[in-house]
């Protein structure tokens, strides 16, 4: 991590300082795991999206320890300083000029991560359901129309209308 570190004699800071660092190496390792998965998607490697899906489910389960971790330190800090303080936000007011810019720091550094999480999730979120609208007319193509349900989907949109593969997602 780039921001500036400081030594802090007060454990709760440094148990902060430390999850936080943590927390955006989980974070920057899940945005890495998205953009391997998107790659298996566009490969169709269903043993590697299945390895993926794995690995995702662990590194989520670390990420949102770590968020839980990280809003009992914030309480904690909070009281330490006679506020009632509820997020990491109000708490860098109450601390000292460093340290308070290095949690504001690995704040928006976090924050920015995590949109781009959300982003490249939402992207793999709309290239398979693109994929499966694909699959979906092309077997509608291949028999004919005989089948009235989708066969991939399982619920969700149903094949087009006009009876012609659907494009692949421009976006991606």
């Amino acid at each position: 991590m780039n921001a500036p570190q400081e030594k802090t004699t007060d454990p709760l800071t440094a148990t902060m300082l430390d999850n936080l660092e943590k927390q955006m190496q989980l974070c920057k390792g899940f945005l890495c795991l998205l953009q391997e998965e998107h790659k298996a998607l566009v490969a169709m490697d269903v043993d590697g999206l299945m390895r993926f899906s794995r690995k995702k489910e662990e590194l989520l389960q670390h990420i949102h320890q770590l968020d839980d971790s990280i809003r009992d330190t914030t309480m904690e800090i909070a009281r330490d300083r006679n506020s009632d303080s509820k997020t990491l936000t109000e708490i860098i007011p109450l601390l000292s000029g460093r340290t308070a810019e290095t949690f504001d720091i690995f704040r928006k550094k976090l924050g920015a991560v995590r949109e781009e999480i959300l982003m490249r999730n939402l992207i793999n979120k709309r290239f398979t359901e693109d994929t499966l609208n694909f699959l979906n007319d092309a077997i509608s193509l291949i028999t004919s129309g005989h089948h009235k349900h989708s066969v991939y989907a399982g619920h969700g949109p149903a094949p087009s209308k006009n009876r012609t593969p659907a494009m692949v997602s421009k976006e991606v």
